[in-house]
């Protein structure tokens, strides 16, 4: 099976939503965005340096996977990585996408390398983003270097998503000091980014949960989330009437499973709970900051960095709470003028 496409800044990668680079973190994205394009002018053409090169493994057409996929080529066409789009069909086997990234992998011309969530269900994510390199992880989530991340060693490559996460919080202005309880809240989110977000956030202060299947406990700790994290849609789970007031709710939507049938909410009941999507904002964020770690890439794979030695590191254990996966589907409603989905007054429903 050949892929769909291969090729720089594909046309046809469209976005459902806003297409824009926008929402919440608009100018912390835009300043990352104007920061790494002047190191890439800065940089390209000195001592014969090329532009930054990164493929992007594209599997089907999840609308979450294609959101996050079009915002990393919306950013990296600002400024000037070359960005090749591999898109496969949704039924590819391992095999084939386990070669692909065999040959992105020893290729020198490609500086970095984003395996796009979510995965369709029948491919292993953690066994294919194994093959990536770890100085090729665009997406920063390695176990070196979120080690080299959480260790403030220079240069590193930042786990994006668990970076977008925490900078969108920032910019709400939910910071663990001035919630009680400061408790995020993890709920079906793929094995290959639980650990990086379990770390960066606690590393930033909050306490972290991740769910795992039992529905009572998870409705429990539910309750206690100021806010809650979903890489799926459980909706005898992510309802108003199990999250507490005020609660901030990620909607990922990184995870590929199938959705179980939406369970209705009282309507009379309001409650100020909102939901913020990866169209809202943080797929822009997590797109400026894979340019970002892009750069870094090819500044290293070109001997402009070499200072980069994560072996230095000590490993850490790794602690989870448990490793469950549920099933998946987006929380809908409708984007207020701050960019965030209000669901004061309504069922939360598919």
């Amino acid at each position: 099976m050949r892929p769909l496409s291969a090729r720089a800044h594909a046309p046809s990668l469209e976005a459902p939503g806003r297409g824009a680079l926008g929402g919440v973190c608009s100018k912390l994205t835009a300043q990352v965005l104007l920061e790494v394009e002047e190191v890439v002018q800065s940089t390209v053409g000195c001592q014969g340096q090329a532009a930054p090169s990164v493929a992007l493994v594209l599997i089907g057409a999840h609308p979450a996977a294609v959101e996050y996929a079009a915002a990393a080529d919306h950013a990296a066409e600002a400024v000037g990585v070359e960005l090749r789009v591999h898109r496969w069909p949704e039924m590819v086997s391992s095999d084939e996408l386990e070669r692909c990234l065999r040959q992105l992998s020893v290729d020198d011309a490609v500086h970095g390398i984003i395996l796009q969530l979510p995965l369709p269900s029948h491919l292993d994510d953690r066994n294919l983003m194994s093959l990536i390199p770890d100085e090729k992880d665009v997406d920063g989530i390695k176990e070196s270097n979120v080690g080299c991340f959480l260790h403030n060693i220079e240069p590193s490559l930042s786990p994006t998503i668990a970076v977008s996460c925490d900078e969108i919080l920032r910019s709400l202005d939910l910071r663990p000091k001035a919630l009680a309880p400061a408790q995020v809240v993890m709920l079906g989110i793929p094995p290959p980014l639980r650990k990086p977000l379990q770390l960066a956030l606690c590393a930033a202060g909050w306490s972290v949960k991740v769910c795992g299947q039992d529905t009572v406990t998870a409705r429990a700790e539910l309750q206690l989330a100021s806010v809650l994290l979903v890489g799926e849609r459980r909706p005898d789970l992510v309802a108003a009437q199990w999250v507490r007031d005020g609660c901030l709710i990620l909607d990922l939507g990184l995870s590929s499973q199938t959705a179980p049938t939406p369970q209705s909410v009282d309507p009379v009941e309001q409650r100020d709970v909102r939901c913020l999507c990866c169209s809202d904002g943080l797929s822009a964020i997590t797109a400026a900051l894979r340019m970002r770690n892009a750069s870094h890439c090819a500044l290293l794979a070109q001997g402009f960095l070499d200072c980069w030695q994560p072996e230095l590191v000590e490993p850490r254990k790794w602690r989870l709470d448990n490793d469950a996966s549920f099933n998946s589907t987006r929380i809908g409603g409708s984007t207020d003028d701050t960019g965030m989905t209000s669901t004061a007054g309504r069922p939360m429903s598919a």
